[in-house]
């Protein structure tokens, strides 16, 4: 009986972990900072196949993301990001919207 419960709680197990490893398939960005220099992060924008669309530095102050705007913003960001056919140059697209806020 031991064995019959552990071999089903292992299977369980199994089944739950390997369904945690799915791969996202949705565009999102990331924000890194570094906890020397936390007034200067990096926010990267990635499309659905993650790889790396946009990146920029941002100094000066910190990134809430805790505020709605400031996740709206960088949603808007992504989608404007997206649209554009060709790569894009370092354009402060992240520093203007953020700075209006």
């Amino acid at each position: 009986m031991k064995k019959l419960i552990l071999t089903a709680i292992t299977v369980f197990l199994m089944a739950a972990w390997t369904k945690a490893q799915y791969k996202a398939d949705f565009a999102n960005w990331v924000i890194e900072s570094n906890v020397k220099t936390p007034k200067i992060q990096v926010i990267k924008f990635y499309n659905a196949q993650q790889e790396l669309i946009y990146e920029e530095e941002v100094k000066g102050f910190k990134v809430n993301i805790n505020r709605e705007k400031v996740r709206t913003a960088l949603n808007a960001i992504l989608d404007e990001v997206l649209q554009k056919d060709k790569a894009i140059q370092k354009e402060n697209l992240v520093m203007a919207r953020l700075k209006k806020n």
